[in-house]
This record gives structure tokens, sequence and C-alpha cells, in this order.
């Protein structure tokens, strides 16, 4: 891109390279199922010049968190809800609309 991405603040760059992904699905699971963690850490050390198994270990501390919002399509439970009111309503009055946000842990045989 032609300026630096960041979450939120400047002094926030993005983490990991971008590699988006257009997927149909019925539901999130079914969107991820094609997601392969060891493409994703291969992908990132070439991104980074590092090792993949030193990336590995970070990665395989927790299981993955899934977060969703309150009108995607999903098999899981939420473990947690948080009300966000970040979606635009009025940028002339700077006001902001409430949207939940759903989140949970992975289970081992829901991992992709």
């Amino acid at each position: 891109p032609g300026f630096t991405l960041y979450l939120g603040r400047k002094a926030c760059p993005l983490a990991l390279p971008l590699q988006p992904t257009v997927v149909q699905a019925e539901h999130v699971e079914g969107a991820l199922a094609g997601v392969s963690m060891g493409d994703v850490l291969k992908h990132l050390a070439e991104a980074e010049g590092r090792e993949e198994s030193l990336l590995a270990r970070h990665f395989s501390l927790t299981a993955p968190l899934l977060l969703w919002d309150s009108d995607a399509k999903t098999r899981q439970t939420p473990e947690q809800t948080v009300t966000r009111r970040d979606a635009p309503l009025s940028r002339c009055r700077w006001q902001f609309k409430v949207r939940d946000e759903h989140r949970a842990q992975l289970a081992k045989e829901d991992q992709p």
C-alpha cells in the first residue's frame, strides 16, 4: 500500500504481513477450514526472514482465539461478549453505533 497500515494509533503497526483471501462459506469455521497454520508460518518466515521453528514456538502456546460480530454465522458458543461502540453512525456529530463482539477459544478439533 501507499501508506503504512496501523491498528488505531500510528504507533501500533501491524505485526504480521497481510495475506487476504476472499472465501465463500456457510459459517466462520468453514471459511477457516482451508487455512493451514503451517502455510501461515511459512509465509511469515519468508516475509520476516526468520526460521519457521522460532515462529512456531510463539504460535503454539495457546489455542487460536476466534472473534466475530453478532451477525456472523458460526457454530461456536461465545465465551465472552463485549459491547463495542465503534461502528460509525455520523461523522459530523462523531457518533457511533453499538455492536456486540463475541469471542471464544477454538478447541483442538475446531482448529483449521
